[in-house]
């Protein structure tokens, strides 16, 4: 699963995809 390749990196990623999403609509 994710968690056991990445652990707590996951949520990191999530989180700066979201921000990059969020800066390429402004």
């Amino acid at each position: 699963s994710l968690n056991n390749k990445y652990g707590c990196n996951v949520p990191l990623v999530l989180m700066n995809s979201f921000n990059t999403h969020d800066d390429t609509l402004k």
